[in-house]
């Protein structure tokens, strides 16, 4: 998605060469302002010098014009201090009661003292431990 450049040289003397671009290490959605909207923060840091790198990305509501700003060392730790207050915290909770994404089917057989399976369950689960009873099947004792 978002590649830095850092201007930094890895390597000595006549072999110095500048450093690869590198990906980001994260990024914020960001909270719409009055005059901005579409607004997030990437922040990256050099692998090779350690630079820390932000830049906010933000829609102008009012002519959606795109501004992407890159700052680096201290204006970088500026910006992203004054974004930490603006930032969208995502809930990523996952609702109970119902069944969410990947769904797979469990079996469970009930037996008695004596061993002999008597009642057979069959459910539908998720990975967030929510189940569904499906289908109860009970077996005569002959």
């Amino acid at each position: 998605m978002f590649k830095f450049s850092c201007n930094c040289t890895t390597g000595k003397g006549k072999k110095k060469k500048q450093s690869a671009p590198f990906s980001p290490v994260d990024l914020w959605p960001l909270i719409d302002n009055k005059s901005f909207t579409n607004r997030y923060l990437v922040i990256g840091i050099c692998p090779n010098c350690e630079k820390h790198v932000v830049l906010l990305v933000e829609t102008r509501k009012s002519d959606g014009v795109k501004f992407e700003d890159e700052q680096w060392e201290e204006k970088a730790f500026k910006t992203q201090e004054r974004c930490e207050k603006e930032r969208n915290r995502i809930d990523y909770a996952v609702p109970t009661g119902k069944l969410n994404g990947f769904v797979y089917g469990k079996n469970t057989g009930w037996m008695n003292k004596d061993g002999v399976i008597t009642t057979t369950k069959q459910r539908s689960c998720d990975w967030w431990g929510n189940t569904t009873l499906i289908k109860t099947q009970r077996f005569n004792k002959h």
